[in-house]
């Protein structure tokens, strides 16, 4: 199931993560893997940005700490609808 965590600034997430699985999904052009085509392991973080998006600081930020960047598809979501988008894109990934 997935879990909601209470607000804490972004640095502070992407550099003290613990996850094995570590992903973003963001809408500037870039080489990304459909998050619906990977293998889910256990846990995974999934990073998804604010209405308008990450800015590029906070995207080059997650991909030197190891973040993988995702699709959710060929649409631009809203930030509510992403969220739910995803979840059901990672429990049918498992």
């Amino acid at each position: 199931m997935p879990r909601l965590q209470d607000a804490v600034a972004f640095t502070t997430v992407v550099g003290s993560s613990a996850y094995r699985q570590k992903l973003i999904a963001h809408c500037e052009p870039a080489d990304k893997t459909l998050l619906g085509s990977l293998l889910i392991e256990n846990e995974v973080q999934l990073l998804i940005g604010p209405e308008g998006d990450f800015t590029h600081e906070e995207i080059a930020f997650a991909l030197q700490h190891q973040y993988l960047p995702v699709s959710l598809g060929n649409n631009r979501l809203r930030t509510e609808t992403a969220g739910i988008a995803a979840a059901v894109l990672l429990i049918n990934s498992r």
